[in-house]
């Protein structure tokens, strides 16, 4: 503006863009959700099956119980299964339900079919 204007600008938009676009082909990597936890009877098999050895000092007997350990906890890592917010029983009656209620629409719209050539005669 060359001139001074001594009006209100309220009317005016302003506005930023701010482009953070993700270069192409590059996705976030997903993350694992499921849970997981250890099976204690898994554990202690692994932990029988490779004791830690006997330390030579106290810095490298605790490296190889720490190896030892983790070892075996991974070894006995399982995953917890999400629990079911249905029972079995309620999935079933909800199933049972949508095929009645598909049941009664085909069925009212058969008689609307069948019924609407005649009432169009009538009038």
């Amino acid at each position: 503006m060359s001139s001074h204007n001594a009006g209100s600008d309220h009317r005016l938009l302003r506005a930023t863009i701010q482009d953070q676009a993700r270069p192409e082909g590059r996705r976030p990597i997903p993350r694992p959700n499921a849970k997981k936890q250890i099976d204690k009877d898994l554990f202690r098999m692994a932990v029988a099956m490779n004791p830690p050895k006997p330390p030579a000092d106290d810095a490298s007997g605790y490296q190889d119980l720490v190896h030892c350990l983790q070892e075996a906890a991974t070894f006995a890592e399982e995953e917890v299964r999400p629990r079911e917010r249905l029972q079995p029983e309620t999935r079933r009656l909800l199933q049972q339900r949508h095929r009645l209620r598909r049941l009664q629409t085909s069925s009212a719209l058969k008689q609307r079919q069948g019924s609407s050539p005649r009432t169009q005669q009538g009038h």
